[in-house]
């Protein structure tokens, strides 16, 4: 599907929208729900032909009949104002999504409720992956994606935008890069092109890739220019795990001495400690860390409080550090549990997301595991299969 949006907006020859076309949807969608016809439904109000051009948007809406058809469709009035301000709703969503703002996009999902059009599903679409609820957002991405031949321009690039922010979520980082990729130069709003960015720039650190440099760099321009300083300590704080995963002494030291908060400066220590097998834990006892290095820490201080914690956290609380799969692994006690949960687990994922990382880190494990116990042949099948070397 990824590739069906992706061409669908590389279609597109210029910028148009439509809200009379969404009113024109919802009516219609409606009065085939209530099992009314045609007639019906414009019986004292208007002539069939002309309930007809507007479901079929072609003709503009009078005020006036709107509101009576509306109300024959059983639209309330804060619906009928929702369904004619959705575009504004969804701007304020976009927003509220940026400024991680609870109580404006949950009050932008009430606004709509009830109605059925695309651009109000899109609305729903980022109210659930606001609260990660990827059940609901995997099913209205497929709903939606159904209907995007038949979108505005608007509506297919938010809505693609989102699409980004979910593959992310289900870690198809490619696909989350190659679709903000097509989206940045688009000019929806300020909040719009922060998010590819932010899009852009997650993906490619996910994926370990050399590019996350350039994307650091323009997403930093992008939060500067619209006074987004708040979030600078945050993607200052991903960037230096980059960093650090890669060895770049020299980079690194610019990096972390932008970061003011404790947290993140603690963490980023604790996980360098961590890389180089040097930590004590007792200089992280009473200190600030993330939730991730929380539960980095928690390992080798209680490991069996870990495991309680890591069988009902959600996972996706910890999607920017790093990944819970590396938790899990650090939870086994034998050489043999490490070995199937590395083959069977975490290097098929570490490929099917393009997680370099973790296919290099792992892959190091599975040599140490493999020299030990001497399972070289298992090594050697992992190594060609990853690297494509036969």
């Amino acid at each position: 599907m990824t590739k069906i949006i992706n061409r669908e907006i590389l279609s597109r020859k210029k910028y148009k929208d439509d809200t009379g076309k969404i009113v024109g949807v919802e009516i219609r969608h409606r009065r085939l729900t209530l099992c009314k016809t045609l007639a019906s439904l414009a019986d004292k109000i208007c002539s069939v032909s002309y309930v007809s051009k507007i479901e079929n948007n072609l003709a503009a809406v009078n005020n006036y009949y709107l509101h009576e058809l509306c109300n024959r469709v059983e639209l309330d009035e804060q619906q009928i104002n929702a369904l004619m301000n959705l575009k504004t709703i969804i701007i304020r969503s976009i927003t509220a999504y940026v400024n991680n703002d609870v109580d404006t996009i949950t009050i932008m999902y009430q606004e709509g409720k009830g109605l059925s059009n695309y651009r109000y599903r899109i609305v729903e679409f980022i109210y659930y992956l606001f609260r990660k609820d990827l059940y609901n957002a995997n099913e209205s991405y497929v709903a939606i994606t159904k209907l995007i031949t038949s979108m505005g321009d608007f509506d297919l690039y938010v809505f693609s935008l989102f699409s980004s922010v979910l593959y992310f979520y289900n870690q198809l980082y490619l696909d989350s890069f190659e679709t903000a990729k097509i989206l940045v130069g688009i000019d929806v709003s300020d909040d719009f092109k922060l998010l590819c960015h932010r899009c852009l720039f997650l993906s490619l650190y996910k994926m370990n890739r050399h590019d996350t440099t350039p994307a650091y760099y323009m997403y930093k321009e992008e939060l500067i220019k619209n006074a987004k300083y708040d979030m600078l300590d945050e993607i200052n704080y991903y960037y230096a795990l980059y960093l650090l995963k890669n060895s770049s002494n020299f980079e690194y030291d610019i990096v972390i001495r932008q970061i003011r908060d404790f947290k993140y400066l603690n963490s980023i220590r604790l996980y360098n400690d961590f890389l180089h097998n040097s930590f004590d834990i007792s200089e992280y006892e009473d200190v600030e860390l993330t939730k991730f290095f929380k539960l980095l820490l928690l390992v080798y201080k209680n490991p069996n409080e870990a495991k309680e914690i890591v069988s009902t956290i959600n996972e996706f609380d910890y999607e920017y550090d790093l990944n819970v799969q590396l938790i899990n692994y650090l939870l086994l006690e034998t050489n043999k549990e490490k070995l199937d949960y590395i083959t069977n687990v975490i290097l098929p994922q570490a490929q099917r997301s393009n997680d370099e990382f973790n296919i290099d880190y792992f892959l190091y494990e599975l040599s140490t595991i493999a020299i030990k116990d001497f399972k070289y042949k298992i090594f050697t099948l992992c190594f060609a299969r990853l690297k494509n070397k036969y």
